[in-house]
């Protein structure tokens, strides 16, 4: 299994993660001649079973530097407990900065509030006391799955800026131990592979992430940039990215 799923997943980074525990698995006792199906097994064959369920993407790869600026983008997010709200209160927010041919940007902003039907599928994936690196990694994802933005992405580079190591670690590598960060990574890559965009991630103090503000409820410093706000819905967008039912 390990040998030739390696090979069908060797131009992206869709299962590099769980294709580890199979190969650990795979390789660890040859002798013996009974093997438990445990949670170390059964996770990552989940997300291998996602990744195979989903409709296949071409591999492209790119030997040329295109003629225009890249696009860049910011998230971010928060969350924290509050009275009466059983998975607590959270929000994602996002700035886009997309060039134009003629010189100057279009800007794009959004920020939506986390619904609690949605934290309460995160709680059923693992167990968690906070939701912030869920929604961190939500928010990487966010941009790619968002319509009014889809025209941006067909062949685009794009240079992403966050504050959060552990959710940017996950977008590059493209899987995680949790299943909720993989299947959000999942999305994310297959999202890049669909449209041929090229990401570059970079780690970013809190204080110098514009998304920030947004994340907050904050759009002072979007609006005086001239950003457009955009709508992010929650359940029907990550019901068709395949997140949710």
């Amino acid at each position: 299994m390990y040998g030739k799923l390696s090979w069908v997943f060797c131009l992206g980074r869709f299962a590099l993660g769980a294709l580890r525990d199979v190969k650990s698995r795979q390789y660890a006792d040859r002798e013996r001649e009974e093997w438990a199906l445990d949670f170390n097994l059964e996770s990552p064959l989940s997300i291998l079973q996602d990744i195979l369920r989903a409709p296949s993407q071409p591999a492209v790869v790119r030997c040329w530097k295109r003629g225009v600026r890249p696009t860049r983008v910011w998230s971010d997010t928060m969350w924290e407990p509050r009275p009466g709200l059983p998975h607590g209160f959270g929000r994602i927010g996002f700035v886009v900065k997309a060039p134009r041919l003629d010189g100057h940007y279009d800007i794009f902003y959004s920020k939506a509030e986390a619904p609690q039907d949605f934290l309460a599928v995160l709680a059923g994936l693992r167990d968690q006391k906070t939701f912030i690196h869920p929604l961190e990694m939500l928010s990487i994802v966010a941009p790619y799955i968002c319509p009014e933005l889809a025209h941006l992405w067909q062949g685009a580079d794009v240079i992403y800026f966050g504050d959060n190591s552990a959710a940017s670690g996950v977008a590059i590598k493209g899987v995680s131990g949790a299943r909720d960060l993989s299947r959000l990574a999942l999305i994310l890559h297959s999202c890049l592979a669909s449209s041929a965009t090229r990401i570059w991630i970079e780690l970013v103090r809190s204080d110098g992430n514009i998304a920030d503000e947004p994340s907050r409820g904050d759009i002072d410093t979007s609006v005086s940039m001239g950003a457009v706000e955009l709508g992010f819905v929650f359940p029907e967008l990550l019901a068709r990215a395949g997140f949710v039912p």
